[in-house]
């Protein structure tokens, strides 16, 4: 068998042991149309139990010819009706540079995109097939809908690798997703400030959800880089500091309003000490707000002026290692106050973000 056909059965190894129904009947199959001995099939069928056939008969394939491949696909669409994982297995298959681009932006991607904007521009430019498409948007959360177009991506080829950073740039929530892609992600700060400026030159009227970024990068030497990226037009002072000392910076993004000036980043802080960095936003009344904390911690939760916000109704706290959300259903006055996002850093420092909000008429 091909390399190309055996690293598409590595990568989808998984996916075919949890779908397969019955093995025995695709290995017959296969033992019928001639690309695998008598002997193997009997060395399938006798193991204990349907994973165990699968595995087997997995193990086994890469031996044999390409034809062999080809019947398995056409074994899982016609006997198994498993239609999208055979349309999945005929692809021809990202390339290793592909593969580990989007690996390294995976939780951003999952859960940052718009799944039926991406399976919808997939369906019309023929990436994906109609059944590919109805199991990606069959998952029952947006996550796990992304998760699936993810996973089913791998199997396409480089071009449609493109056709994916194209449909990413089609929302502008999303654009900067493919720059990452891309690698153009080096001065994705900057960039995403001078679209915010063009954003609030253009008039754009303000968004009904208001979203802020407090991108936080724990090193290894417990260094933190702090900077507020905001996607929607707002009033923004971001500071930074630690035992006492500050890194000051202002942007100014409210409606019709153009960009002061772009932050600045500092890094503070000693090893296994308390990192912390402070940030302030006004944002409209009556409005429903996400703050947002990025970098690799754990245990991160959130307080409302010192107290903890897990049990409070209108609150609602989502991370997944990396991201970590609080989404507040509408910002009222009376929740003006500061916002804490705390945990621990893989070298064991506590990571304090503060995001002093104040709501405006």
């Amino acid at each position: 068998m091909s390399h190309d056909r055996q690293a598409m059965l590595k990568t989808y190894r998984n996916t075919i042991i949890d779908n397969m129904k019955s093995p025995t009947t695709v290995a017959s199959y296969l033992a019928q149309e001639g690309v695998i001995p008598p002997s193997m099939l009997n060395t399938i069928i006798s193991q204990p139990t349907p994973e165990e056939k699968s595995k087997k008969l997995l193990d086994a394939l890469p031996s044999y010819q390409d034809e062999s491949y080809g019947c398995l696909c056409a074994s899982l669409r016609d006997q198994e009706q498993l239609h999208w994982l055979a349309d999945t297995l005929e692809g021809e298959g990202l390339s290793v540079d592909k593969k580990k681009r989007i690996a390294s932006h995976r939780n951003l991607l999952v859960n940052k995109m718009n799944p039926d904007d991406i399976v919808d521009h997939f369906s019309n430019n023929k990436v994906f097939t109609r059944h590919m498409a109805n199991c990606c948007l069959g998952a029952k959360s947006r996550e796990e809908k992304n998760k699936r177009i993810l996973h089913l991506l791998a199997s396409r080829s480089d071009r449609d690798f493109g056709l994916f950073c194209t449909a990413l740039r089609a929302d502008d929530q999303s654009a900067y997703l493919a720059d990452l892609l891309e690698g153009e992600g080096v001065d994705l700060n900057t960039r995403i400030m001078d679209e915010e400026a063009a954003i609030v030159k253009s008039d754009v009227q303000m968004h009904n959800n208001v979203q802020m970024h407090n991108n936080v990068q724990m090193h290894s030497t417990m260094q933190m880089q702090s900077d507020v990226q905001m996607h929607s037009p707002m009033k923004t002072n971001s500071t930074s500091g630690s035992d006492g000392e500050r890194m000051d910076s202002s942007i100014e993004l409210s409606p019709n309003l153009k960009m002061d000036e772009a932050p600045k980043m500092g890094s503070v802080g000693q090893a296994g000490g308390l990192m912390s960095a402070v940030s302030s936003a006004v944002v409209p009344i009556n409005m429903p707000v996400i703050l947002e904390v990025s970098g690799e911690v754990d245990g991160a939760h959130w307080m409302y002026n010192g107290e903890s916000l897990s049990r409070r109704p209108g609150f609602r706290e989502t991370s997944d290692g990396f991201l970590h959300e609080l989404h507040i259903d509408r910002m009222t006055s009376d929740l003006d106050g500061a916002y804490t996002c705390q945990g621990r850093a893989p070298d064991g420092g506590t990571v304090s973000c503060e995001i002093k909000v104040s709501t405006v008429q």
